[in-house]
């Protein structure tokens, strides 16, 4: 994905402009969450978890 893009950016940019690439790992962005925080913001969307969703038992 990411040579495809360099790859599309050299095809249609011309000598003077940059590419700039950001990259953020959040694999694991909700193993530190706060389940009272997440509790309370499900309440306040008014929306419920499915039975059989991965985060099910922790609520």
């Amino acid at each position: 994905m990411l040579d495809a893009i360099i790859h599309q950016h050299k095809h249609d940019s011309t000598d003077d402009q940059e590419l700039w690439i950001v990259s953020q790992d959040i694999s694991k962005a909700f193993d530190s969450m706060d389940l009272n925080m997440l509790k309370l913001a499900r309440t306040f969307v008014h929306v419920g978890i499915d039975q059989g969703v991965i985060i099910s038992p922790l609520l």
